[in-house]
């Protein structure tokens, strides 16, 4: 039980680690002015106009980051690795989603960021193969 809480809590600040590192490069890459994204409305606009390849960094910040996080999770619980890897995909969604009520984004930002989880996870489960069910 112990076990995979820890697996749980150090997937989860894994997982956030690289969501973090990804999404700093893509601001190296497409860098934003301050100004701009200093208010609520200035986020909203820059995002409305930003350019592709900025907005491309978020869905891919969070695929990496739930599919670190979820491949973490089953080095420290390799017996029922499923379970903490479906826990951990679970929760950055949820983070994922939040994010998404708070901050306006375009469509297919939403899409992808909601896609992008389970896949992470089904990657994870194939590499590590990972059995989901109970024992």
């Amino acid at each position: 039980m112990w076990k995979r809480v820890l697996a749980v809590i150090i997937g989860m600040v894994v997982g956030g680690a690289v969501v973090g590192l990804v999404e700093t490069l893509g601001h190296l890459i497409f860098p934003i002015d301050k100004s701009l994204t200093s208010t609520p409305q200035g986020i909203k606009t820059y995002l409305e106009t930003a350019p592709f390849g900025a907005l491309a960094f978020l869905p891919l910040a969070w695929f990496f980051g739930a599919f670190s996080g979820a491949f973490v999770s089953t080095l420290i619980q390799p017996e029922r690795k499923g379970i903490a890897i479906i826990i951990v995909i679970s929760i950055l969604l949820i983070g994922t989603t939040f994010n998404f009520i708070f901050i306006p984004h375009p469509t297919w930002v939403l899409t992808a960021g909601v896609l992008v989880h389970p896949l992470a996870g089904a990657l994870a489960i194939l590499i590590t193969k990972a059995k989901v069910t109970k024992d």
